[in-house]
């Protein structure tokens, strides 16, 4: 009998953090695949990834990208490789942490836990893009583009729509505490080697995760130095801004918030 009272209290455990993860990842894709045609500032993420397929596919004349790039499939691809190159960031952070306990304990245990840290980043580095492109079945390239050249005003409420969605995901997706991707997770293992608090190593790492964006922009010979200034004006701007400094304090806001509404995630998952 207890026994499986063990089970059921376990699977009861896995079936909540399976549920939390779908529930955010769907979020986060979706509230990404909105605010990326409003051309009112991206993700300091997707401004580097906007910043290769700038070189790689071109720019129209207004410095913005074709919607079937910025919200097609070479930007799936994009995104994967990017995930990847944080992934092994994420594991060399989480390897440093892992070292210094086993000087303490001399215990491999923690190294162990490096390889399911790795296979799970590795799935949402496979799975993200995919449920991006599964998004563009109702946010049709069409859509997108009729996005794009809508009032100015109009874009700034469907950013702000897609940018509430993209954090109130990802407070959730966090709160699963499974499958957390390249982007959660090299934060979580930066605090644990470097002992920040979440706010402040958020900040420091979506700042860090710009800068390679706008190295290449600049560097690149093949685009014009007056459409590099309209790109920087395009995509790195009000959006850009709240995704870098407001971004991390508004995802631990909203995950201190459903604490108290009463969803009690902490004590379901502990």
């Amino acid at each position: 009998m207890l026994v499986n009272l063990k089970q059921q209290i376990s699977w009861k455990k896995i079936s909540i953090k399976i549920f939390l993860f779908l529930i955010g990842l769907y979020l986060f894709t979706i509230g990404l695949s909105l605010y990326l045609p409003t051309a009112v500032g991206v993700m300091h993420l997707d401004f580097t990834i906007y910043s290769v397929l700038m070189v790689w596919k071109g720019i129209y004349t207004d410095g913005t990208l074709d919607t079937t790039v910025s919200n097609g499939t070479v930007h799936w691809i994009v995104l994967g490789c990017y995930f990847f190159i944080l992934m092994l960031f994420s594991i060399g952070f989480a390897s440093v942490s892992a070292y210094r306990k086993y000087q303490v304990t001399k215990n491999k245990h923690e190294f162990n836990i490096l390889w399911w840290v790795l296979m799970m980043d590795l799935v949402i580095v496979l799975l993200e893009p995919f449920m991006l492109q599964m998004h563009e079945l109702y946010i049709t390239p069409a859509l997108a583009n009729k996005i794009k050249n809508s009032d100015y005003t109009i874009r700034m409420w469907i950013f702000f729509g897609g940018f509430l969605l993209n954090a109130l995901g990802d407070a959730i997706w966090l709160k699963s505490n499974i499958f957390l991707g390249p982007y959660n997770s090299i934060c979580s293992n930066f605090q644990k080697m470097s002992k920040w608090k979440y706010i402040n190593a958020r900040i420091f790492l979506d700042f860090c995760i710009l800068i390679p964006g706008v190295i290449i922009t600049l560097v690149t010979t093949t685009i014009s130095w007056d459409l590099k200034g309209k790109f920087f004006l395009n995509y790195i701007n009000l959006g850009t801004m709240a995704f870098i400094f407001a971004f991390g304090p508004i995802v631990h806001l909203l995950g201190t918030s459903l604490d108290k509404l009463g969803l009690k995630f902490q004590k379901w998952l502990k």
